[in-house]
């Protein structure tokens, strides 16, 4: 596809054998990345079935139905782990159809339609096409190559780990290990759901609740706090960070891991792990692009009162990094 680069492409004329020759890689790629013998047993291309919302319990207490029976309401934590794999599912699916059609009318099997050139198009243009970004919206590769690569990743690890542990209505069993929320297409709602479920556990108000964090090993900060997730994975930009933000040396690599942290909701009243003075409040974006705002989280200062310092330094925290 990079030789694209030197051409221009004409978007109205079909070149059967320009295009097979072009193409054909996506198409190989695709095929080895949904094989059965890649994919640790997770059948890339089944849809799952989301559980109905008022069906099976996870422990979340219960509502009334209309017959005036118990119904168990569904942690939303293991309802949103459900719904994210049902996702991964169908965008494979959507994807696997697109490339099966475009593969019969390369081959002469199958009748060039303008949705089959369109994506056709957008790939010859090593473009990701429109049709499945509407599917994946934020936070997607912009090469097709890496946005095929990642999809499959999330498939895979969303029914390796967070269905074994969160997906049978058991969100403490997921909440109990180390989660990455890279693997998720929509983090942002992982945190929604996480925040939801632990106003419910305190019987308040989701808007009476707010995000707390601890980079220690001992989660004794946040013992006022009934649902601690501890993330893993993520990046920092500007500074180094071992215990507290510390000033990058010149050779350091731009992005460098930081030890694990263990984030979850308390409530408004409850005093912030750290003290104004001594902490730096750090935005996380999805990418280094910083185009998508996560969240905020604080991290101790060296010294105190350092805030705009690290502030004027653009200190970030990122999921993941820009695709190669």
């Amino acid at each position: 596809l990079r030789l694209l680069a030197s051409g221009d492409i004409q978007a109205a004329k079909y070149d059967r054998e320009k295009w097979r020759a072009q193409l054909s890689p996506i198409l190989e790629q695709w095929a080895q990345l949904t094989s059965s013998g890649n994919n640790q047993g997770v059948a890339i291309l089944q849809r799952a079935t989301v559980r109905a919302q008022a069906g099976g319990g996870g422990g979340g207490g219960a509502k009334q139905g209309g017959g005036g029976h118990a119904v168990p309401l569904v942690d939303p934590v293991d309802d949103f782990v459900q719904m994210e794999f049902a996702l991964a599912g169908e965008i494979c699916a959507a994807v696997d159809a697109t490339l099966s059609a475009l593969k019969k009318v390369l081959f002469g099997s199958g009748l060039l339609t303008p949705q089959i050139q369109a994506a056709a198009m957008a790939l010859l243009a090593g473009q990701v096409p429109g049709e499945w970004q509407t599917l994946w919206e934020v936070g997607g590769p912009e090469k097709p190559q890496a946005w095929l690569r990642e999809l499959v990743r999330k498939r895979v690890v969303l029914g390796t780990r967070w269905m074994k542990k969160g997906g049978g209505g058991n969100s403490s069993s997921l909440l109990s290990a180390p989660l990455n929320l890279s693997d998720l297409f929509h983090p942002a709602t992982f945190l929604n759901a996480l925040r939801q479920q632990t106003a419910r556990q305190l019987n308040t108000a989701i808007d009476l609740v707010k995000l707390v964090c601890s980079w220690e090993k001992d989660s004794g900060r946040l013992r006022d706090c009934p649902m601690p997730c501890t993330l893993t994975g993520l990046l920092l930009q500007g500074a180094l960070f071992h215990g507290v933000l510390r000033e990058s040396a010149p050779e350091a690599a731009e992005l460098t891991p930081v030890p694990d942290v263990t984030v979850g909701f308390v409530p408004l009243r409850t005093r912030d792990t750290y003290e104004a003075a001594s902490a730096v409040t750090v935005p996380i974006y999805l990418t280094p692009s910083r185009e998508d705002l996560l969240s905020e989280l604080q991290m101790p200062l060296g010294q105190a009162n350092e805030q705009d310092r690290w502030i004027l330094s653009g200190v970030a925290l990122f999921l993941r990094e820009e695709d190669a």
